[in-house]
């Protein structure tokens, strides 16, 4: 068996290798804004929600109104996804390592983690709302770089900034999310100007950072869902949008009966909400 094995301490370790590569379900683009423990798929985690203020006249000798009353309905996130990760350690690569032999093993597993619920958020954006979207599959957008277009590619990131801004969603936190061959032509159409892209420096706490474009944090993935083998699902949004949930359930080694290993395994749980559709939006688009 392996020796000085540390359950928790590999369990710390492989989430926190997993959520720092992360796209789609990092910190800035999704929140963890929920309450409640869980341990299993099937579990629920309340988000409370919050409603609006009203703001109304003053005037003198008059009783001011109770207040509003800020806690609308719970929603409930169902941590849907129950994913496991296991791999052998033969007991000849423990002693001709003579050293720390899972590090690599649990970067790999770590990365297959992150792959995975990455994935999963991209799913989200059929909930989206009806009102912010942009292109359909029917009638996609098709991105240039060519100056004044209606669809160059920084005017159709403008153009997801207004249709958010005149729904009334929040600037902070904005983001989107596009695939490499969509980055590619941001930086093009940069050099085609003679300029190189600004404001890297605003988003170095992000993963896959591109530029920062029209209020929105611009980050790449080769996760952004595509319908078909041209047509991509770009999203777009805040981080209110999306509540996620998260935890290595376990990790465990265990004794190979009919080999001369070790097996290791972990079980990774999660699920997600977008608990504010309003606040997120798709833009479809073709790349060819």
């Amino acid at each position: 068996m392996i020796d000085n094995f540390i359950p928790e301490f590999w369990a710390s370790i492989v989430l926190e290798a997993a959520q720092k590569a992360m796209v789609y379900a990092q910190d800035k683009v999704i929140n963890r804004n929920y309450e409640g423990e869980f341990a299993a798929k099937g579990d629920t985690v309340h988000i409370i929600g919050i409603g609006d203020v009203t703001v109304v006249d003053t005037a003198d000798g008059t009783d001011q109104a109770e207040g509003d009353e800020m806690l609308d309905a719970d929603t409930i996130l169902t941590i849907s996804q129950d994913k496991t990760f296991r791999f052998l350690v033969y007991d000849k690569q423990k002693k001709q390592a003579g050293g720390d032999i899972l590090s690599p093993y649990m970067r790999r597993a770590a990365y297959r983690l992150k792959d995975a619920t990455d994935q999963y958020v991209a799913g989200m954006y059929v909930d989206a709302s009806s009102a912010n979207k942009i292109g359909t599959d029917a009638s996609p957008k098709v991105p240039n770089t060519t100056a004044g277009d209606a669809q160059n590619v920084f005017n159709l990131i403008e153009d997801c900034s207004v249709l958010l801004s005149n729904n009334n969603v929040p600037t902070d936190g904005r983001w989107m999310i596009v695939p490499p061959w969509f980055s590619g032509l941001i930086v093009k159409d940069y050099h085609r100007e003679g300029a190189s892209a600004p404001g890297l420096s605003e988003i170095a706490h992000l993963t896959g950072k591109v530029a920062h474009i029209a209020g929105f944090d611009i980050l790449e993935s080769n996760n952004v869902p595509n319908t078909s083998s041209t047509k991509w699902k770009i999203m777009f949004g805040n981080d209110d949008a999306i509540t996620f949930a998260d935890s290595l359930a376990g990790i465990e080694p265990l004794r190979h009966q009919k080999r001369w290993a070790d097996i290791v395994r972990g079980r990774h749980v999660y699920g997600g909400k977008v608990a504010y559709p309003d606040n997120l939006g798709v833009l479809t688009v073709n790349s060819s």
